[in-house]
């Protein structure tokens, strides 16, 4: 899979914008949020962090992670349901954090969430790839994808290597 994706995204790669990126990745999914009554919470940062990379593929690495989330806040009955995207750079890295007030994630499933056909969900739709395909992108873009839970909250900080002239 990973041979794959370097080479579907090896002759489309250019300084990409990560701010623009999560904008049109929400875009994609504004009217499924809307519909999951999930509120959005935009923590971009000021100064865009750009890095090196195919926007098509970091484009799709919020979407799938956005649509997780609001797959797992359907399962759950509470009146406030939010999603938080934050940008920033920290040292020389350029980092995305995309957390949900949604259930934990068990300790036993963390470890297996990002191999491929792995899914926890009820559905028959749902094949397991999606958090597989995003960590071989990000993988292919030189970052590192981490997931935690605390409190009612799961977070999946990424980050990628920033872009410098």
């Amino acid at each position: 899979m990973q041979d794959f994706v370097n080479k579907a995204w090896a002759d489309t790669l250019a300084e990409v914008d990560l701010n623009k990126i999560i904008k049109q990745a929400l875009s994609m999914v504004q009217a499924r949020l809307r519909d999951h009554s999930i509120q959005l919470c935009e923590n971009t940062c000021t100064v865009s962090p750009s890095i090196w990379g195919d926007s098509r593929r970091l484009e799709e690495i919020v979407i799938i992670i956005l649509v997780n989330a609001i797959e797992s806040l359907d399962c759950v009955n509470q009146i406030t349901k939010e999603i938080v995207i934050t940008t920033s750079c920290v040292e020389e890295r350029a980092v995305i954090e995309i957390s949900n007030n949604g259930p934990a994630i068990p300790d036993d499933i963390k470890g297996k969430i990002f191999e491929p056909f792995f899914s926890c969900s009820n559905s028959d739709a749902n094949l397991g790839m999606g958090l597989a395909i995003v960590k071989s992108i990000v993988d292919a873009h030189d970052g590192t994808i981490q997931l935690s839970t605390c409190n009612q909250q799961v977070t999946f900080r990424i980050e990628f290597p920033l872009y410098v002239q």
